[in-house]
């Protein structure tokens, strides 16, 4: 059983554009979900579902980062808290920001997964998830699309 998931994106703008809807709390709640986050080293926040009854285990996702290097990489725990009959677990989701000749390669590493169930859905959401990413950065305004 595999324990992470490794997913590549390609973004037509520069790494600087990209970290922004990674660390800005405003513009991840259009394509992630609301948050207090502060881009800090050791900073505590959370990840609220917008609608908690379409999370298998519950509607907030506590994290802390653990590394931060901008705008090259962004590392964070992701842990959800358990639910009656549901087992807690603990994961790191760890971004790579590299640039390449259309812009900006994306690579997000979730790793940690003790249930393959947990990995399986996972990789799903942040696949969906990257294409809200790719919308919302296609709808910025007064940017060009090319670095």
């Amino acid at each position: 059983m595999e324990n992470e998931i490794i997913l590549k994106w390609v973004f037509k703008k520069a790494p600087e554009k990209v970290w922004e809807f990674l660390t800005n709390p405003d513009l991840l709640a259009k394509w992630l979900m609301p948050t207090n986050f502060k881009p800090i080293l050791g900073y505590k926040f959370q990840f609220q579902k917008n609608n908690p009854l379409d999370c298998t285990y519950g509607g907030m996702v506590s994290c802390e980062i653990k590394e931060i290097l901008e705008p090259k990489l962004l590392s964070y725990s992701w842990d959800f808290d358990s639910e009656e009959g549901k087992p807690k677990y603990h994961s790191l989701v760890t971004w790579h920001l590299n640039p390449c000749s259309l812009g900006t390669e994306l690579v997000l590493i979730h790793s940690g997964f003790i249930f393959e169930e947990h990995r399986i859905d996972h990789n799903a959401g942040w696949k969906e998830l990257l294409e809200k990413l790719e919308n919302q950065i296609h709808l910025e305004k007064n940017e060009p699309n090319q670095v």
